[in-house]
């Protein structure tokens, strides 16, 4: 039965996805004021409800996943960019009608701005309409001049030095 509504469109139910070197490519306009940047932008969790057949993945492996984040500051400008490579990550929880556990849950590991190893764990609240986020993990040595691509562009500064590890917890 499952199948069945899979071909006519009507459900997408799968117990586990793996999907290979997929790539996103976000770029945050920053050239505009807030209101015309955000009007239209959904919340994950805005997104999963309003797709209406029903969506349900167990489980879904990601494997050597490339992440580009830019944020641009004006028309036609370089954007400042921050990377994340060789992504491998589980995504668990993904249902849009009777997400028991309601949240999607993901953990990923790689590597961030092509110089320290990254490891994150993160949650994503859907049953609530307001968007609920956490997220926890731990970078390995770095060198921060990696860093100064992002921030000579959008802050203006640069760094230098290493750093030896580091821990992140955000609510």
């Amino acid at each position: 039965c499952a199948v069945l509504q899979m071909v006519q469109g009507k459900s997408f139910i799968a117990g586990s996805v793996r999907v290979q070197r997929p790539f996103l490519d976000i770029l945050v306009n920053k050239d505009k004021n807030d209101e015309q940047r955000t009007s239209s932008y959904q919340m994950p969790n805005e997104m999963l409800a309003s797709i209406k057949e029903h969506v349900n993945i167990g489980n879904l492996r990601l494997s050597n996943v490339g992440l580009k984040y830019g944020e641009r500051f004006a028309v036609r400008a370089k954007p400042a960019l921050i990377t994340l490579d060789s992504v491998d990550a589980t995504v668990e929880g993904i249902d849009n009608r009777s997400n028991k556990r309601g949240a999607i849950n993901i953990h990923a590991e790689g590597r961030f701005m092509k110089s320290g190893a990254m490891n994150i764990s993160m949650s994503i609240v859907t049953v609530r309409p307001e968007f609920s986020l956490s997220y926890s993990g731990t970078l390995g040595r770095m060198n921060l001049r990696a860093l100064n691509g992002f921030l000579e562009t959008a802050e203006r500064v640069r760094v230098s030095g290493d750093i030896q590890s580091a821990t992140f917890d955000v609510s």
